[in-house]
């Protein structure tokens, strides 16, 4: 009987349809939840900070509203604020949810480990959208300017 060394091993189930174990299967090594509980107070502080930042973007919209006298630059400050306003709470909110779940198990509740690879996952799936959706804004906005740039320079005009 031959072995190939680059066969999976037999344990691997390698056409799953759901998640490999059940929730109450999975198990982390003591090593990674003391990591996930020593960034309790970072993602706390890091949520607080999100916090502040929407207080602050709430304030100085309005502040910007009320000094505005263009039409233009007002309609650009509200889009700003529908905008900024909506993505600070999702922040804040995916921030307190992770935090919650990391006092949790901090507290000794062992359950309290999926909530928290849950609340990690989405952060960074909405970091990731986000990310993206900026990759492409700037993508197109350097096809607009060249293309605006082209026809400027063109002899004609």
């Amino acid at each position: 009987m031959t072995v190939n060394p680059f066969e999976p091993p037999r344990t691997t189930v390698l056409d799953s349809a759901g998640p490999v174990a059940p929730a109450e299967l999975r198990v982390l090594p003591e090593g990674a939840i003391r990591e996930l509980v020593a960034s309790t107070p970072a993602v706390r502080w890091t949520g607080r900070l999100a916090a502040a930042s929407l207080v602050a973007s709430a304030v100085n919209g309005v502040v910007s509203l009320a000094s505005l006298q263009q039409r233009a630059q007002v309609t650009l400050t509200v889009a700003a604020l529908i905008v900024g306003i909506p993505l600070n709470l999702l922040f804040v909110f995916l921030y307190w949810r992770c935090a919650n779940a990391l006092e949790r198990l901090t507290g000794g509740d062992e359950r309290a480990v999926d909530d928290v690879i849950d609340g990690q996952r989405r952060l960074f799936t909405v970091f990731g959208w986000l990310i993206a959706v900026f990759i492409g804004l700037v993508i197109v906005a350097v096809v607009v300017g060249v293309i605006f740039a082209v026809i400027q320079r063109r002899p004609g005009r």
